[in-house]
Protein backbone atom coordinates (compact mmCIF):
# COMPACT_ATOMS: atom_id res chain seq x y z
CA UNK A 1 0.00 0.00 0.00
CA UNK A 2 1.18 3.39 -0.64
CA UNK A 3 -0.35 5.08 2.13
CA UNK A 4 2.20 3.56 4.79
CA UNK A 5 -0.46 2.17 6.16
CA UNK A 6 -0.31 -1.82 7.03
CA UNK A 7 -2.45 -4.18 4.98
CA UNK A 8 -5.12 -6.04 6.78
CA UNK A 9 -6.51 -7.95 3.71
CA UNK A 10 -6.12 -11.63 4.19
CA UNK A 11 -3.65 -13.09 1.50
CA UNK A 12 -5.38 -14.45 -1.85
CA UNK A 13 -5.97 -18.66 -1.23
CA UNK A 14 -3.32 -18.78 -4.04
CA UNK A 15 -0.67 -16.92 -1.91
CA UNK A 16 -1.73 -18.85 1.64
CA UNK A 17 0.75 -21.88 3.32
CA UNK A 18 -1.51 -24.90 4.17
CA UNK A 19 1.29 -25.99 6.28
CA UNK A 20 2.10 -22.54 7.95
CA UNK A 21 0.91 -24.14 10.66
CA UNK A 22 2.68 -27.12 11.32
CA UNK A 23 6.12 -24.88 10.10
CA UNK A 24 5.04 -22.69 13.21
CA UNK A 25 4.86 -25.62 15.68
CA UNK A 26 8.79 -25.34 15.78
CA UNK A 27 8.70 -21.32 16.48
CA UNK A 28 5.76 -22.04 19.17
CA UNK A 29 8.20 -21.28 22.15
CA UNK A 30 9.75 -18.71 20.83
CA UNK A 31 6.49 -16.72 19.93
CA UNK A 32 5.44 -17.70 23.64
CA UNK A 33 8.71 -16.05 24.85
CA UNK A 34 8.13 -13.23 22.49
CA UNK A 35 4.50 -12.52 23.98
CA UNK A 36 5.53 -13.06 27.79
CA UNK A 37 8.47 -10.48 27.21
CA UNK A 38 6.01 -7.74 25.72
CA UNK A 39 3.58 -8.49 28.23
CA UNK A 40 6.53 -7.73 31.24
CA UNK A 41 7.63 -4.81 29.48
CA UNK A 42 4.54 -3.13 29.14
CA UNK A 43 3.53 -3.47 32.70
CA UNK A 44 7.07 -2.14 33.18
CA UNK A 45 6.99 0.69 31.38
CA UNK A 46 3.41 0.83 29.86
CA UNK A 47 2.41 1.59 25.79
CA UNK A 48 5.09 4.18 25.39
CA UNK A 49 3.18 5.52 22.22
CA UNK A 50 5.29 7.06 19.50
CA UNK A 51 5.37 10.77 20.30
CA UNK A 52 3.10 11.77 17.20
CA UNK A 53 0.42 10.10 19.26
CA UNK A 54 1.14 11.57 22.55
CA UNK A 55 1.17 15.03 20.45
CA UNK A 56 -2.00 14.17 18.78
CA UNK A 57 -3.45 13.17 21.89
CA UNK A 58 -2.22 16.33 24.18
CA UNK A 59 -4.33 18.44 21.04
CA UNK A 60 -7.28 16.36 21.67
CA UNK A 61 -7.45 17.24 25.31
CA UNK A 62 -6.15 20.45 24.83
CA UNK A 63 -9.06 21.43 22.42
CA UNK A 64 -11.24 19.56 24.88
CA UNK A 65 -10.69 22.25 27.64
CA UNK A 66 -10.49 24.87 25.47
CA UNK A 67 -14.37 24.32 24.13
CA UNK A 68 -15.40 23.01 27.78
CA UNK A 69 -14.02 26.77 29.00
CA UNK A 70 -15.92 28.43 26.51
CA UNK A 71 -18.94 26.15 26.96
CA UNK A 72 -18.92 27.43 30.57
CA UNK A 73 -18.37 31.00 30.16
CA UNK A 74 -20.55 31.72 27.25
CA UNK A 75 -23.05 29.05 26.25
CA UNK A 76 -26.83 27.71 28.02
CA UNK A 77 -26.80 23.55 28.15
CA UNK A 78 -29.59 21.54 28.11
CA UNK A 79 -33.14 20.33 26.58
CA UNK A 80 -34.40 22.85 24.34
CA UNK A 81 -31.03 25.12 23.75
CA UNK A 82 -30.39 24.81 20.00
CA UNK A 83 -27.75 27.27 18.08
CA UNK A 84 -26.49 27.35 14.28
CA UNK A 85 -22.83 26.03 13.81
CA UNK A 86 -21.87 29.75 12.41
CA UNK A 87 -23.12 31.17 15.17
CA UNK A 88 -21.13 28.82 18.18
CA UNK A 89 -17.87 29.18 16.07
CA UNK A 90 -17.89 32.82 15.04
CA UNK A 91 -18.71 33.15 19.11
CA UNK A 92 -16.10 30.50 20.11
CA UNK A 93 -13.40 32.79 17.49
CA UNK A 94 -14.25 35.48 19.61
CA UNK A 95 -13.69 34.62 22.69
CA UNK A 96 -10.68 32.96 21.88
CA UNK A 97 -9.36 36.03 21.05
CA UNK A 98 -10.31 37.81 24.19
CA UNK A 99 -9.22 35.26 26.04
CA UNK A 100 -5.83 34.47 24.31
CA UNK A 101 -6.57 30.79 23.94
CA UNK A 102 -5.95 29.13 20.97
CA UNK A 103 -8.36 29.37 18.24
CA UNK A 104 -9.47 25.75 16.88
CA UNK A 105 -10.25 25.13 12.69
CA UNK A 106 -14.07 24.83 12.33
CA UNK A 107 -13.22 20.98 12.09
CA UNK A 108 -11.52 20.51 15.33
CA UNK A 109 -13.98 22.45 17.11
CA UNK A 110 -16.68 20.42 15.59
CA UNK A 111 -15.05 17.17 16.69
CA UNK A 112 -14.45 18.58 20.24
CA UNK A 113 -18.58 19.40 20.29
CA UNK A 114 -19.12 15.79 18.94
CA UNK A 115 -16.72 14.42 21.93
CA UNK A 116 -18.56 16.30 24.21
CA UNK A 117 -21.88 14.17 23.12
CA UNK A 118 -23.30 17.11 21.39
CA UNK A 119 -25.38 16.38 18.09
CA UNK A 120 -25.54 18.76 15.15
CA UNK A 121 -28.14 18.86 12.01
CA UNK A 122 -28.58 19.84 8.95
CA UNK A 123 -31.54 22.41 8.57
CA UNK A 124 -33.01 24.96 6.42
CA UNK A 125 -30.38 27.73 7.98
CA UNK A 126 -27.68 25.29 7.79
CA UNK A 127 -26.14 22.88 10.29
CA UNK A 128 -28.12 23.32 13.79
CA UNK A 129 -26.47 21.95 17.24
CA UNK A 130 -28.92 20.55 19.76
CA UNK A 131 -27.96 21.05 23.15
CA UNK A 132 -26.17 24.33 23.22
CA UNK A 133 -27.11 28.20 22.84
CA UNK A 134 -25.21 31.36 23.08
CA UNK A 135 -26.07 32.36 26.71
CA UNK A 136 -27.33 36.44 25.64
CA UNK A 137 -28.67 34.83 22.38
CA UNK A 138 -32.63 35.74 21.66
CA UNK A 139 -34.72 32.69 21.28
CA UNK A 140 -36.76 32.89 17.62
CA UNK A 141 -39.48 31.08 19.03
CA UNK A 142 -40.19 33.34 22.35
CA UNK A 143 -43.46 35.34 21.57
Amino acid sequence: MTSGQPSVAPPLPSQRDPLLGEKLKAEYPGILKWAIEGCLEWQRDGLNPPAIVREATEEYINSQNVVSNWIEERCDKGRGCKATAGELYADFKEWTRTTGEEVLKQTDFTTALEGMRYFSKRTNIGRVWDGLKLRNAVDDDAP
